[in-house]
């Protein structure tokens, strides 16, 4: 009787713990919200080397928005003279593992880069190339 009474409860006690289910939020949904979102170049390096973000693209601002199209849109500090205010347009998009992010519009080929963090206020982007490699920690506000 004991053994089947402690069998029932180590049964019990097994199955009434609940497991905790994982909380996905997508790259799309941080990238974007709801709506829209603008993040601002906050950290370069190369090769892992911080080095010195340009006045006249630290205050540039990349705004994602929900519908998958882009604008990075300059800021008070130009690059040149005539510089427009919407500097480069078009789409964006997530691979479907979720690990690289693209730029259609920029130029003939686009921008891809490996996602290394995502949060809601964070993206580091790497490029790897055959020599350097690229980091751009973009902060979100």
């Amino acid at each position: 009787m004991n053994r089947v009474l402690l069998i029932g409860i180590i049964t019990l006690t097994i199955f009434s713990c609940k497991k905790k289910e994982f909380d996905y939020t997508s790259p799309e949904t941080y990238l974007a919200g709801d709506v829209s979102k603008n993040w601002y170049l906050a950290e370069y390096y190369i090769n892992d080397i911080p080095r010195p973000i340009d006045a006249c693209k630290s205050d540039n601002k990349m705004v994602l928005v929900a519908d998958k199209t882009f604008q990075i849109i300059g800021g008070s500090n130009v690059c040149f003279v005539g510089e427009p205010n919407v500097i480069e347009s078009g789409e964006w998009r997530v691979s479907s593992d979720d690990k690289t992010f693209y730029l259609f519009g920029i130029n003939a080929f686009g921008y891809e880069a490996n996602i290394e963090l995502i949060n809601d206020t964070r993206l580091e982007l790497v490029e790897y190339g055959y020599f350097e490699n690229h980091k751009y920690v973009y902060i979100a506000r």
